[in-house]
C-alpha cells in the first residue's frame, strides 16, 4: 500500500489501480483502434478483436505483476541475509 501525500492509503481511493488502470486504458485503446477500423475501407470493428487485445493487455499486466513480486522476494531474501550476516555491535 502507497501512502499519499496527505497520508491517505491509496488503496483506499484506487483499488489495486497498478492493475486495472493500465487494463482500462488498453480497452479503451482497442476499442478507439476497432471504431478508427470501421472508416478504413477493407477493415472491419469487431468487439472480437477488441478483447483479444485486452486478454493480451492482461496477460502482460500479469507476467510484469508476477516479474515485480519476484524481483522483490529476491531483493528482501538478499537483504534479510546480509542483515543475518552483519556483525552484531
Amino acid at each position: 500500500v502507497r501512502m499519499l501525500p496527505d497520508g491517505i492509503r491509496s488503496r483506499l481511493i484506487f483499488p489495486k489501480a497498478e492493475w486495472w488502470l493500465p487494463a482500462l486504458l488498453s480497452f479503451l485503446y482497442a476499442v478507439s483502434d476497432e471504431l478508427h477500423q470501421k472508416f478504413v475501407p477493407g477493415r472491419s470493428c469487431e468487439l472480437r478483436d477488441t478483447l483479444i487485445d485486452l486478454s493480451g493487455a492482461c496477460l502482460g499486466i500479469l507476467i510484469c505483476t508476477l516479474a515485480v513480486k519476484l524481483s522483490t522476494r529476491r531483493k528482501n531474501k538478499k537483504a534479510s541475509k546480509q542483515k543475518e550476516a552483519a556483525p552484531v555491535g
